[in-house]
C-alpha cells in the first residue's frame, strides 16, 4: 500500500513532509480517538490535491498552514479541561469545538471550511458516528459557522442566554441530534425475502 506522500502530486511533497514534521510534540499529548494533527494535514493535502488534479487549482488560493501553531491551537481546545476534569466530554462536543475551532482559526491559506468538514466526518466517524442527513445540510452548517450566522437558529439563541460558549454547545447539539452510531452488525436474509423485495421494485 502507498504511504498517504506518495499519493499526493510531487509539489506538495516538501510543505506537506515540513507540516508534519512541526506537528509531531504535538501528537504525543493526544489520546487514542482524538482528532490528529496529522489528521487535519492529510485531510487539507488532499482536498488540496484533489483540486489541483481537477485543474481547479485556481480555486485554492494558497495551501499547507499559514503556521502550524494555528492548527495545534484549533485541536488543543479537545483537550481544554483543569486537572482531570475536561470542558467537553462527549464525541459530538469534542467534534463540535474541533470544528468550530478549525474554521475560526483560519489555519491554512485557503480550504479552511473543506478541510474542518472533512476532519469533522473523520473524527466522528474513528468515533464511531455517521451523519444521517445530506451532505449539503453540513455544508451549510460550515459556511453558517464561517459566517458567524448561527443566530437564525431559535435553539442557539436560547443556549445563548446560558453558555459562555453558545457556539460549541449548539453545534454539539446539532451534531448529536444528525448523527447515528455506525451499525457493524451483519443482517441476513432469505431467498424467499428477497425474492419478495425484489419483486417491489420489478427486479
Amino acid at each position: 500500500m502507498l504511504d498517504f506522500k506518495t499519493e499526493l502530486l510531487p509539489d506538495l511533497h516538501y510543505l506537506y513532509d515540513r507540516s508534519i514534521e512541526e506537528v509531531s510534540d504535538f501528537e504525543t499529548s493526544l489520546n487514542a480517538g482524538d482528532l490528529r494533527a496529522t489528521d487535519v494535514l492529510k485531510a487539507h493535502f488532499s482536498i488540496v490535491d484533489y483540486f489541483l488534479r481537477q485543474g481547479e487549482g485556481e480555486g485554492v488560493g494558497g495551501f499547507g498552514p499559514k503556521n502550524t501553531g494555528l492548527p495545534i491551537s484549533a485541536l488543543s481546545r479537545q483537550l481544554v479541561g483543569f486537572g482531570a476534569d475536561k470542558k467537553w466530554n462527549t464525541v459530538p462536543e469534542k467534534a463540535a469545538t474541533l470544528m468550530f475551532g478549525l474554521i475560526q482559526n483560519h489555519p491554512f491559506h485557503d480550504a479552511n471550511k473543506r478541510t474542518a468538514y472533512l476532519s469533522t466526518v473523520h473524527y466522528l466517524y474513528q468515533n464511531g458516528l455517521i451523519f444521517k442527513l445530506p451532505e449539503k445540510a453540513l455544508e451549510d452548517m460550515t459556511v453558517s459557522i464561517a459566517n458567524k450566522d448561527l443566530s437564525k437558529f431559535r435553539r442557539y439563541k436560547d443556549l445563548k442566554k446560558k453558555y459562555a460558549d453558545p457556539e460549541v454547545a449548539f453545534l454539539a447539539y446539532w451534531l448529536k441530534k444528525n448523527t447515528r452510531k455506525i451499525d457493524h452488525q451483519q443482517y441476513f436474509v432469505t431467498y424467499r425475502e428477497l425474492d419478495l423485495i425484489l419483486k417491489r421494485f420489478d427486479a
